[in-house]
């Protein structure tokens, strides 16, 4: 989907984003990530971001810990967890957000830990998203949440259409964040996938891209507040196609590409 900045067009073809760094460094996709100290990098599908130009790129992610099930027998089968009780493999409610910092998105540091496990409500957490606001100088973060279940059976499919997003603040990159809102008024409710995004050719609008069990997993793109602490709810693009999801939204040269995979 592209989208000029005075007019909106569709192109249902799905594009490469490419992303440049003044250095060049060769990033294996094979070999297990470890940082400096040798240890293995225990981080998941979150986002990098580098504050200021020339200053460190901030890693933001899941950490799964121990978890040692790989496959299960119906699909899909790289996530087993999901058909059994809160607290399997995959959907522990330990899951702890990590942050790392590199100065060259090769050598990684360990930070912290973003969020902590007392300091956020009981559940399961995945796929956290930074982004910073230059009105209130506050670090944002938005991350899926899975509330517990209390009835039969149990299970974070069972759990999926209550989810929504916890977003929490902090006045530093490195943490710890404090969580702000419980429940993201999304206008969809069991909210997936989600990317977000700060238009700074706009005032620093910022927007949240997500897909939601209850619309088909239809990738709908909503406003952020001006503190960036919740949705408005409000659908600001033209409906998109179902049974999508993993969305995300950038802008290049006057255009706005929304970028999504199937189901």
């Amino acid at each position: 989907v592209v989208m000029n900045s005075h007019s909106t067009k569709f192109r249902w073809p799905l594009f490469a984003l490419l992303c440049s760094v003044s250095a060049e460094v060769n990033i294996s996709n094979i070999e297990p990530r470890r940082d400096i100290n040798g240890h293995l990098m225990d981080i998941h599908d979150g986002n990098i971001a580098q504050w200021h130009e020339g200053g460190l790129y901030y890693y933001y992610g899941m950490g799964y810990q121990n978890c040692t099930e790989k496959t299960g027998l119906i699909p899909p089968i790289d996530c087993p967890g999901i058909y059994k009780s809160f607290g399997e493999c995959g959907f522990r409610e330990d899951h702890v957000v990590n942050i790392y910092s590199s100065p060259d998105l090769l050598h990684w540091t360990f930070r912290g830990e973003a969020l902590p496990r007392g300091r956020r409500p009981e559940g399961i957490y995945f796929r956290p998203k930074v982004i910073f606001n230059n009105s209130t100088q506050k670090f944002v973060l938005w991350i899926n949440y899975l509330p517990p279940v209390n009835s039969w059976p149990y299970t974070p499919l069972h759990a999926y259409p209550n989810a929504t997003y916890v977003v929490a603040q902090s006045s530093t990159p490195d943490g710890i964040f404090m969580v702000s809102t419980i429940r993201a008024s999304v206008k969809n409710k069991g909210g997936g996938d989600f990317a977000l995004f700060v238009d700074h050719a706009d005032s620093d609008q910022a927007y949240i891209a997500y897909d939601a069990w209850s619309n088909g997993h239809r990738v709908t793109l909503e406003r952020l507040s001006d503190d960036y602490l919740d949705s408005l709810g409000e659908t600001v693009a033209a409906a998109f196609p179902p049974d999508n999801e993993a969305p995300i939204i950038f802008t290049r040269n006057g255009w706005y590409y929304l970028l999504f995979g199937t189901v």
